[in-house]
């Protein structure tokens, strides 16, 4: 699944590609399901490989660090699609499960990763993005 303007404007938030490894769990309290590519990301959610088998509808704990931060998001798995475990496993789609300090923590990343993005001629306008 590629990355296009009009999935991005079917999910209502547009997602920014990255490479960021991470770790995901069940929950605080139980060990690690797996470790995790982070292959895109947005205010909406991400997508991610892993080796870790995730149930969709089930609810997860994605943590990772970006430029010396820790970071940790609740998420549901909103789809699965399979893959082999030498191309890293399965394709998750991710919906974030935001309080209103998280949400301000994920606004800090996607900024650094559409900065990262932008280049000459992208059409992205950075003055407006979060104020269309």
């Amino acid at each position: 699944m590629g990355y296009s303007h009009s999935s991005a404007s079917r999910r209502g938030h547009q997602r920014f590609p990255c490479r960021i490894a991470a770790l995901v769990y069940k929950s605080m309290l139980r060990p690690r399901l797996g470790e995790a590519t982070i292959l895109d990301l947005g205010m909406g959610g991400a997508r991610i490989s892993s080796l870790a088998i995730l149930q969709v509808r089930e609810n997860y704990q994605l943590k990772f660090s970006h430029h010396d931060r820790k970071l940790s998001f609740d998420f549901q798995v909103a789809w699965k699609k399979e893959g082999h475990p030498s191309s890293g496993g399965n394709s998750y789609g991710l919906v974030f499960l935001l309080g209103p300090r998280k949400e301000e923590a994920l606004k800090i990343l996607v900024d650094s990763l559409r900065v990262q993005e932008k280049a000459p001629g992208s059409g992205l306008d950075l003055k407006n993005y979060w104020n269309p």
